[in-house]
């Protein structure tokens, strides 16, 4: 917690440090809001090898259980504020705020007469961070953008293991969490449509992979079966659609 609360005093002080730079050269404000929806892979590749230790644990008890989702590529959302730093007739630099979450999951599962297992390990993120963005000016109303934010991830897993045997039934919920940083950079090409600015934005993030500590107990991380500690990652490419609004 102590990385978080450093990041939220370097946003805060870039906001009064640069907060009096937000009007153009032409006297008006070009404070922004934006939020985007993307289509994110992640990593995990810990996380992956530790669901196929699981399955296989499964399978070697006769039980013909199947991996139905192993951390696909999801949806995830987010917005924050931009304002302008050194405006001028042929480029624009913003500097901002980011707020981020992310999800995604995977699951072991198997059915019969007889009774059923299931696993699921459902991963999520809460992000925040700063932005910057360097747009380049156009005579038109189509624009290229190329942006970059540093952030701070809280992640949690939650790992939910049921077995039904006849009438009798068991469950087992033991939940991880993680912190760390991560990198983004990306291009967002953009069309200025009325008042709004409407884009997509590729981009690749470089996540920072960190160790899952059990909720319960401290200095006590989720293990593979060689005893090495699992690490969350969300490193990936993104593909999405933004929409930003200057005031």
């Amino acid at each position: 917690m102590k990385l978080f609360y450093r990041v939220i005093r370097i946003i805060l002080l870039l906001m009064v440090l640069f907060g009096t730079n937000n009007r153009s050269l032409f006297g008006q404000s070009n404070f922004r809001i934006f939020a985007s929806m993307s289509l994110n892979s992640y990593a995990m590749s810990d996380l992956k090898n530790l669901q196929s230790e699981l399955c296989s644990s499964i399978t070697s008890q006769g039980i013909p259980a199947n991996i139905l989702d192993a951390y696909p590529s999801f949806y995830g959302f987010e917005t924050g504020f931009l304002f302008p730093l050194f405006p001028s007739s042929d480029s624009s630099l913003l500097i901002g705020g980011v707020y981020e979450y992310n999800s995604t999951g995977g699951r072991i599962h198997y059915q019969d007469y007889s009774g059923e297992v299931r696993a699921d390990q459902i991963v999520s993120t809460n992000a925040f961070g700063c932005m910057i963005k360097y747009q380049l000016s156009s005579q038109n109303e189509f624009h290229w953008a190329l942006f970059g934010s540093c952030k701070y991830y809280y992640s949690v897993l939650h790992n939910s293991l049921y077995t039904r045997i006849g009438t009798y039934q068991t469950l087992s919920e033991p939940a991880f969490h993680s912190s760390s940083l991560g990198v983004e950079i990306g291009i967002a090409p953009f069309y200025n449509l009325w008042n709004f600015h409407l884009g997509v934005q590729l981009s690749y993030l470089l996540f920072f992979p960190s160790s899952l500590e059990y909720d319960n107990y401290s200095d006590a991380y989720l293990e593979n079966n060689n005893g090495e500690n699992v690490r969350i990652d969300w490193s990936g490419f993104r593909l999405g659609l933004f929409i930003e609004y200057p005031f």
